[in-house]
C-alpha cells in the first residue's frame, strides 16, 4: 500500500470491506411437559433452517495478501450456512 495514493482504484479494492447480502432462516421450536408419577418429564424439539437454505454466506475473511498485478488473485473466503439441523432434549425433574 505504500506506493498507492488514495485516488488509485486499487486503494479502494484493497481496503474496502465487502458487505454480504441479507438473508433469513425459518426455524421451528416446540416443547411439551407431563407429570408422570410425581416426576415432570419435558420434551423439547427444534428444527433450524427448516427450508434447508445453504447458498448464502454467513461470514468470511480476507486472506491478508495481494498481488499488485492482479488484485483479485486472492479472493475473500466465505462460510456458508449449514443445511437443516435438528435438536431434541428429554429432561426429568424431581
Amino acid at each position: 500500500l505504500g506506493n498507492l495514493v488514495v485516488d488509485d482504484p486499487q486503494w479502494e479494492a484493497l481496503l474496502e470491506q465487502e458487505r454480504l447480502d441479507e438473508n433469513y432462516t425459518l426455524d421451528l421450536f416446540g416443547g411439551k411437559s407431563w407429570m408422570v408419577k410425581g416426576v415432570r418429564v419435558a420434551l423439547t424439539v427444534s428444527v433450524n433452517n427448516l427450508l434447508d437454505v445453504q447458498d448464502f454466506a454467513t461470514g468470511g475473511y480476507e486472506q491478508l495478501r495481494y498481488d499488485r498485478q492482479d488484485v483479485d488473485r486472492f479472493p475473500n473466503r466465505y462460510n456458508y450456512l449449514w443445511g437443516r439441523t435438528f435438536f431434541a432434549m428429554l429432561s426429568f425433574s424431581l
